[in-house]
């Protein structure tokens, strides 16, 4: 697992890798979480440690229509830049989740982590990049805005880190089943991905 926290592993993986690859869910196990969410398809959205996912791609042909993904890996951007070089609403950009000074506050409506978590955490100096990742996105979030999380993780591995006062968002869980191919992440004693739901602004209700 601690490979998944270094930069050089991603850019030879993404060197070797011909074909498009969605780590924990595509978009058609998650996009009845965004309708429950009444997540406009206007809102201005951020996707990080985007990878190569099809996430974005399947998400502008379901209407959304302002996606900004974000990478540290420069093999991984260069080539989703050369991809989607005709998309003008799919921007790819290269950056670190822990340092995106690139933004301004509260730029985003909503933020998207699909295993990004999970990687930073297996980085060294684990606590102190995580606490710099949610930092940054708690500022570049908007104040009514919603991060959703994505993970392999169980909630008693999770929200310690998510469920701090200084971020000033609500935490709702909710759960999705495992795709039964192309599973990659580490092994756990259940079938299910989690959904963390971190929502400024209001109290959601768990469901």
């Amino acid at each position: 697992m601690a490979v998944y926290g270094n930069i050089s592993y991603w850019n030879e993986r993404y060197s070797k890798e011909e074909e498009q690859f969605d780590w924990h869910q595509k978009w058609c196990g998650i996009k009845h979480i965004f309708s429950e969410l009444n997540i406009r398809n206007d809102a201005k959205i951020l996707n990080i440690g985007c990878g190569t996912s099809k996430l974005s791609e399947e998400m502008l042909e379901n209407g959304f229509t302002s996606i900004t993904n974000i990478d540290a890996s420069s093999v991984c951007i260069q080539k989703m830049q050369e991809l989607y070089k005709d998309q003008q609403n799919l921007k790819y950009m290269l950056m670190n989740v822990c340092d995106m000074k690139q933004f301004k506050n509260a730029e985003f409506d909503v933020i998207i982590d699909k295993a990004c978590l999970d990687s930073v955490l297996c980085s060294e100096d684990s606590l102190k990049n995580v606490e710099e990742m949610l930092s940054e996105v708690a500022r570049v979030l908007k104040s009514d805005g919603t991060f959703i999380i994505i993970s392999h993780a169980q909630p008693n591995y999770r929200l310690g880190y998510l469920q701090k006062e200084e971020y000033k968002w609500s935490v709702t869980i909710k759960t999705v089943k495992r795709p039964m191919l192309g599973v990659v992440a580490p092994p756990v004693d259940d079938c299910l991905h989690y959904v963390y739901i971190c929502k400024k602004g209001s109290v959601i209700t768990e469901q």
